[in-house]
């Protein structure tokens, strides 16, 4: 159990550390980065996945900042969770950098001004 506390409360740092980290194996003169979008449309896919789940827990928690204080509108449907929760998302990350090849992210490079 101290490990779960210990790891969210380092969720933000967690997000700080994979973005420095594309970012500095991208650092290559003007790159640009995109994702691919089959790539885009299974990430959609995985979280539309667990759509039943958070919908069943916002209409069963109180009103708070989790279910938009009771209000789920059409505007704020999408605004999901992943599937597995914050620990998976996380460790998905971590072996994503760790992999290194960056799947899914399409890089180009602007060699005209070089």
């Amino acid at each position: 159990m101290d490990d779960v506390i210990e790891r969210s409360n380092d969720e933000i740092d967690i997000g700080a550390l994979h973005r420095r980290y594309a970012a500095e194996r991208a650092a290559l003169p003007a790159a640009l980065q995109r994702s691919e979008i089959a790539d885009e449309n299974a990430w959609v896919e995985e979280i539309l996945a667990g759509m039943p789940r958070w919908r069943e827990f916002q209409n069963n928690c109180v009103p708070s900042a989790y279910n938009y204080d009771g209000h789920v509108t059409k505007s704020v449907q999408y605004n999901l969770f992943h599937p597995a929760g914050p620990l998976a998302y996380m460790d998905r990350l971590a072996k994503w950098r760790e992999e290194g090849s960056f799947q899914g992210l399409e890089r180009t490079y602007d060699t005209a001004g070089a």
